[in-house]
């Protein structure tokens, strides 16, 4: 089975496609080949520019390689989600063309501490709950017009910041995942993609069973026991925001 991946650093950080997310594939008996398109930085709308270097590779590689999934991640979708939407229309047509299932990967947020553009309101005007809601509810959205899957990262990462403070979640920048934030993210991948409970894996990467316990509970959660978006979160509909391409028209 051949899996690529596509996003920035909050896929690639760690390097959890293929030493957190591919392990534990394996793990549970599924034979995998995982791949990675990533840039620092970079949203899912330089990914599917074919003028943009790594654009150019994720348009070859769809073009000459068959995959059986293809995971999305893009970057903050709260603060423009019309060009969020309209990338990933794109490249859910790109990758159903490929013939490939398209799945979104929902991203972590950032500590309130994070400095820079992430600073105390992250420079957006929202707080750390603010943002995996609203980030979540953007990517339910167009999830729900394309009919795609979507990988609740963002949400159960943000409730074990929530139920177990004590867990070191982010990397030393407060932007970016640690090493326990992508064993979150990769369990809620591989539950969303293999319709598998991540407790149910014999898997604890680099961390110890007690804490791989507790995080791969959160993740079996936000993929089976899914809560609602919160009223005052809710980003809406996808549908008429943003650009739709003449082949989607």
């Amino acid at each position: 089975m051949k899996i690529l991946f596509i996003g920035n650093s909050a896929t690639y950080f760690n390097d959890m496609p293929t030493a957190i997310f591919a392990p534990m594939c394996e793990a549970a008996g599924y034979d995998v080949e995982v791949t990675a398109i990533t840039k620092g930085g970079y949203c899912l709308a330089g990914h599917v520019d074919q003028n943009d270097p790594v654009g150019k590779l994720v348009h070859t590689a769809l073009r000459e390689t068959k995959y059986d999934y293809v995971i999305m991640q893009d970057y903050v979708h709260t603060t423009v989600p019309a060009d969020y939407y309209t990338s990933v229309r794109t490249l859910t047509r790109m990758v159903r063309e490929n013939g490939a299932i398209p799945i979104l990967y929902s991203v972590i947020p950032p500590l309130e501490a994070a400095e820079g553009t992430y600073g105390k309101d992250f420079g957006y005007g929202q707080n750390e709950k603010s943002f995996a809601y609203k980030s979540d509810s953007a990517s339910r959205a167009i999830a729900a017009e394309l009919g795609i899957g979507v990988a609740h990262a963002g949400l159960a990462v943000f409730h074990l910041m929530e139920t177990h403070p004590e867990l070191n979640l982010h990397h030393s920048d407060k932007r970016h995942p640690g090493v326990l934030g992508s064993f979150v993210i990769a369990s809620t991948i591989f539950a969303t993609v293999f319709d598998h409970d991540p407790t149910k894996v014999d898997f604890i990467g680099s961390t110890d069973a007690e804490t791989a316990a507790i995080l791969k509970e959160a993740a079996r959660k936000y993929t089976f026991d899914l809560p609602e978006i919160p009223p005052e979160y809710d980003m809406g509909t996808s549908v008429g925001v943003g650009e739709v391409s003449k082949e989607e028209k």
